[in-house]
C-alpha cells in the first residue's frame, strides 16, 4: 500500500503489517511526521513508526522533471507575452502623447521668439543714438534706417574733437598751400568725421576766403563708406590749397557738423555741447 506525507509529500510503500503493528501511526522519515493511516489510504497529522519513502524509478523522475519543466516554460511564455504587450502599449501612448504636444510646444516656442526679436528690436529702437555711434555696428544700423526713410545721426559733440600740429606752408615752385593737421577724438564713443573748414585771413584778421573740406577730402582713398573715428584715435590731414596771394598770412580752423540739415561749427555761438 502506498501513501503520503501531508507534510512533505513523500510518497511510502507500507506493508499490511507494519500499519497493523503501529496501529495505523507511522512516521515519516524525512520530516518526521506523525501519519495516520485508514483504510481509504488517506493521511493526517498526529503522533509515531518510523518509514522510508519509496523510491522513484527514473520514470517518475523523468515525467515529474518534464511536466515541471513545460509548466515553467509555459509560465515564462506567458510572462513574456504580457510584459511585450504592456511595453508596446507604453510606447504607443508615449508617441501618441508626444505627437499631441508637438503643435503646442512649436508654437510656444515661435511666440516666444518673436518676442523676444520684438524686445530686442525695442531696445535698439529706443537707445538709436546710442548704438549708432558704435565704431562696430554703428554703420550698419545707420544704413538700416536710412534704407526705411528715417535716418539717424550718431552722437557727436564737436567741443569733443581736437585739432594739433596745424601748419601751413607754400609748396616750392607752385602757386599751392600745404595744410597739414591731426584732428583726435576726445569723446569716450565714437564720433562722425567731422567737416574741416579752412579760413585763410589776412594781417589784419579779415577772412579772404574759407571752405569745408570733408572727410572724402582730406582722407582720399582712406574712406570706406560712412566710418567713424574712435575714442582716443588721431587722423591725420594733409590738404593742398591754392595761394589766395600775398594778403594771406595766416589762418583759423574750425570742425564742423551737419545737423538736421543745417551746417554746426565748434566755434559757432551757438553749438550745444554734447548731443545725445
Amino acid at each position: 500500500m502506498k501513501t503520503t506525507c501531508p507534510h512533505c509529500t513523500t510518497v511510502f510503500d507500507l506493508t499490511p503489517r507494519l500499519v497493523t503493528q503501529s496501529h495505523g501511526r507511522v512516521l515519516c522519515s524525512v520530516c518526521n511526521t506523525t501519519i495516520i493511516i485508514d483504510q481509504g489510504d488517506s493521511a493526517q497529522t498526529t503522533s509515531s513508526a518510523h518509514i522510508t519513502p519509496t523510491r522513484p524509478t527514473q520514470k517518475n523522475i523523468l515525467e515529474t522533471t518534464a511536466s515541471a519543466t513545460y509548466s515553467a516554460e509555459s509560465s515564462n511564455s506567458e510572462d513574456l507575452a504580457l510584459s511585450e504587450k504592456i511595453l508596446l502599449e507604453l510606447t504607443q501612448r508615449s508617441i501618441a502623447q508626444k505627437k499631441a504636444q508637438t503643435p503646442h510646444r512649436a508654437l510656444w516656442l515661435t511666440a516666444m521668439g518673436l518676442t523676444l526679436i520684438a524686445l530686442v528690436l525695442q531696445v535698439i529702437h529706443h537707445h538709436r543714438d546710442v548704438i549708432a555711434s558704435s565704431f562696430f555696428v554703428g554703420e550698419p544700423l545707420r544704413a538700416i534706417y536710412s534704407a526705411i526713410g528715417s535716418p539717424i545721426e550718431p552722437r557727436s559733440d564737436l567741443h569733443r574733437y581736437a585739432l594739433q600740429q596745424a601748419q601751413l606752408t607754400n609748396i616750392d615752385g607752385t602757386t599751392n598751400l600745404q595744410l597739414q593737421t591731426s584732428i583726435v577724438n576726445r569723446a569716450t564713443y565714437s564720433q562722425p568725421h567731422p567737416l574741416l573748414r579752412v579760413t585763410l585771413i589776412d594781417r589784419f584778421g579779415t577772412p579772404l576766403g574759407r571752405r569745408e573740406f570733408a572727410a572724402v577730402d582730406y582722407l582720399p582713398g582712406q574712406m570706406q563708406g560712412d566710418t567713424l573715428i574712435a575714442p582716443d584715435r588721431r587722423v591725420d590731414i594733409d590738404l593742398k590749397l591754392t595761394d589766395p596771394g600775398l594778403q594771406a598770412v595766416g589762418f583759423e580752423l574750425d570742425v564742423c557738423l551737419y545737423r538736421k540739415q543745417r551746417l554746426h561749427c565748434a566755434n559757432d555761438s551757438d553749438v550745444a555741447g554734447d548731443r545725445r
